[in-house]
């Protein structure tokens, strides 16, 4: 398996394919889903003598083929957030790209070199944008540029040069992260001898990176949707679990990074928040501080309390219980203590909330072994929060999927970078609504994303937050 299929198969948790668009609602206050199209082409590693029909079935063959696009599509991500893509190509609209149905293959012709072919395939799927650029006209086709590699396995090695990957930030040695870093009007420094050689190649009439104009079609936003309360309230105990994983990256877990953003975030949080202005106890006696390996006795970095606090929903007394992890969340750490932590809270939280690196999907994949493969309760009503860098491509399919439905579960992600000096008022706004909550009339998704939305500085606008699966499947918020 070469470079580019190993680097697929780590960020498979993707779970950009589906076999058909997705049927569960939306609502963002400053995104909006749309079905994007465009007629893609490539050149890839595949035998002599391999026809049309080989490439569009489900052989091993057909496989390839997919696979092989999928990884170019990957580039489409890391491209869409490019500073290329809103200067170069005048895309001012920030976005982030889905599911999508299986690639259909349109042509086979010879490719560039032996055992390779060059492909023209059908691209339809599911994206989020901005809502400006449907300027409230969704029904209408909007023009999206595409901006792919011809050939995803070599783009790499093609743009490399001797002093580094000038397409990718300094410092970003890791070819496996080419994809989503890499930015053709990137330029270490001032000088042009340490520029992204892919944009002079580009703009000059070369094809190492092609450019295909798509159409965008917005779908309607849902307007008035809730959580439902009913359900989350209908037990006497409702489980709470926030995670707040390490910023920066760890290398040995004998004690905490005092200075680490999301320590100082969870230890604002639970201060500020938690304990002065919502009321919560901490449990002391449940709380442990400075462990490692998920063993208590052990001396580390990690921390877990437990907090208190009684509410009254509809003449009932419910127990609220938060429990809060901070830990090396890098699915590839030595601690294994967040790995430990997150299977039983995936299955048995009411509400779960996870604030740190997403690692392109992998750090929450219901398909890890190194997770235990958590497995969610078809029964139980859920809404998880997933804080993360561009977490709604990753998830909402597979937690959908392994839900059976949005029956009983909504999912809140991001379509874009989020950063950790919001991280305390994202966290509040989402739980504020759920830890006082109203006899009638609770807050509905749409007001909960608008306060969302408003936490974000000012600099970056918008985090492209959304919520999916939200029908309206109960009448009011009670």
């Amino acid at each position: 398996m070469n470079l580019a299929m190993k680097t697929l198969a780590s960020v498979v948790a993707m779970s950009l394919l589906l076999s058909a668009l997705p049927a569960q609602a939306y609502y963002g206050l400053h995104s909006q889903e749309a079905e994007l199209k465009f007629e893609g082409e490539a050149d890839l590693a595949l035998k002599e003598g391999v026809t049309l029909e080989e490439l569009n079935s489900k052989g091993e063959t057909g496989n390839s083929a997919q696979a092989q696009i999928e990884f170019q599509l990957q580039h489409l991500m890391g491209a869409m957030q490019s500073e290329y893509f809103k200067k170069g190509l005048d895309f001012k609209y920030k976005g982030i790209i889905g599911t999508h149905k299986p690639i259909v293959f349109k042509t086979i012709g010879p490719g560039k070199g032996r055992g390779r072919k060059h492909v023209t395939y059908n691209y339809d799927g599911i994206a989020i944008f901005e809502k400006d650029l449907f300027h409230g006209d969704g029904g209408r086709l909007h023009q999206v540029p595409i901006l792919l590699p011809l050939q995803a396995d070599k783009i790499y090695k093609i743009s490399n040069r001797s002093g580094g990957n000038y397409c990718m930030e300094k410092g970003e040695p890791d070819p496996n992260y080419f994809w989503y870093y890499w930015d053709l009007a990137r330029v270490w420094g001032d000088s042009v001898k340490h520029a992204c050689p892919l944009k002079e190649d580009f703009e000059n009439g070369g094809v190492t990176v092609i450019k295909k104009v798509g159409t965008a079609k917005g779908l309607a936003n849902t307007e008035k949707t809730c959580p439902q309360y009913g359900k989350l309230y209908g037990k006497d105990t409702v489980k709470i679990s926030l995670f707040y994983g390490y910023v920066a990256w760890l290398h040995k877990h004998g004690k905490p990074n005092y200075t680490d953003e999301n320590y100082k975030n969870m230890q604002k949080f639970e201060e500020k928040v938690l304990e002065k202005e919502w009321g919560f106890a901490q449990d002391k006696t449940a709380s442990h501080d400075n462990f490692r390996s998920g063993d208590f006795s052990k001396k580390g970095n990690n921390r877990y309390h437990v907090w208190k606090k009684k509410v009254t929903y509809q003449g009932r007394e419910i127990q609220l219980i938060v429990y809060i992890l901070l830990a090396d969340t890098d699915l590839k750490s030595t601690d294994k203590t967040f790995h430990q932590f997150i299977k039983p809270a995936l299955e048995d939280s009411d509400l779960l909330a996870y604030d740190g690196h997403a690692g392109t999907g992998a750090n929450l994949s219901l398909n890890s072994a190194l997770l235990g493969f958590p497995i969610l309760k078809k029964n139980k009503y859920q809404v998880f929060f997933f804080n993360g860098c561009y977490t709604y491509p990753y998830f909402n399919k597979m937690y959908f999927d392994a839900k059976g439905g949005t029956a009983n579960m909504e999912l809140i992600t991001s379509g874009q970078e989020t950063g950790t000096d919001a991280s305390v008022k994202n966290m509040r706004a989402f739980l504020e609504p759920f830890v006082n909550p109203r006899t009638r009339n609770g807050l509905d998704y749409q007001s909960i994303l608008s306060r969302l939305e408003h936490t974000v500085p000012s600099a970056d606008k918008t985090y492209l937050y959304g919520v999916s699966g939200d029908e309206e499947k109960d009448k009011g918020c009670d």
